[in-house]
């Protein structure tokens, strides 16, 4: 293994994406949409492996459900998980969210 010449301290991965990003000229709106989508995992909770976000229409999220059940019980919890995705990516991201069934 090679001895590191550089004393500089290690730099976190999330910094060097950031930097590529800003590099890339990607929308800040961009971003946080995507973030959102990725954060949709963790926001559903149980019902992530039942639902995913697959995109967005303006500021609404739209969700694909595998099955009524599932739907109602989104449906349900929506303001609840509006406000765990605000938590998640910021205010004014998502403002809505449309559950839709999973066609494929």
């Amino acid at each position: 293994m090679r001895e590191r010449t550089n004393k500089q301290r290690p730099v976190p991965v999330g910094e060097i994406i950031s930097r590529i990003m800003e590099n890339l000229d990607i929308p800040p709106e961009t971003i946080q949409r995507g973030n959102a989508l990725n954060a949709w995992k963790t926001v559903a909770d149980k019902a992530a492996p039942h639902s995913e976000a697959i995109h967005f229409q303006g500021k609404t999220i739209v969700v694909a459900v595998s099955g009524p059940g599932w739907m109602t019980e989104l449906s349900m919890r929506k303001v609840e998980l509006l406000l765990r995705l605000e938590r998640e990516v910021g205010k004014g991201i998502v403002t809505d969210i449309r559950f839709q069934m999973d066609r494929r």
